[in-house]
């Protein structure tokens, strides 16, 4: 069994994020799940050494959030971000989406509509 190391729960996330590199190369990933305090994203062909400070542009909600981070974990095709400054409404936008989407696919289908003749 894996100790948790992390300090605050995590949420699934769909969004886009663009990572800034010595501000000039940018770099598109796909956000995996987040808290106020990180993201893991999913991204290809992208190595960047741990303690590398980045920021992020991340799209998520109608919003674009710009956050600044350092990378923390490394993976093959996997990043792990801690944010410099925790982003509590990015956590809570996604928490609430999060929460809608499990809504929405345990909720049952819908029962056929019989068709009435007028």
């Amino acid at each position: 069994m894996a100790v948790e190391k992390r300090y605050g729960r995590r949420v699934p996330i769909r969004a886009d994020v663009y990572i800034h590199y010595r501000r000039q190369r940018i770099f598109h990933a796909r956000a995996v799940n987040c808290s106020a305090n990180g993201i893991c994203l999913s991204a290809k062909n992208l190595s960047l050494p741990k303690g590398m400070l980045v920021e992020l542009d991340i799209v998520h909600g109608g919003n674009t959030w710009p956050v600044k981070g350092v990378i923390v974990h490394t993976a093959v095709n996997e990043v792990g971000i801690m944010f410099r400054t925790p982003q509590p409404v990015l956590f809570e936008v996604a928490s609430l989406r999060s929460a809608y989407d499990e809504t929405i696919s345990s909720s049952p289908p819908p029962s056929p509509v019989e068709e009435r003749a007028w």
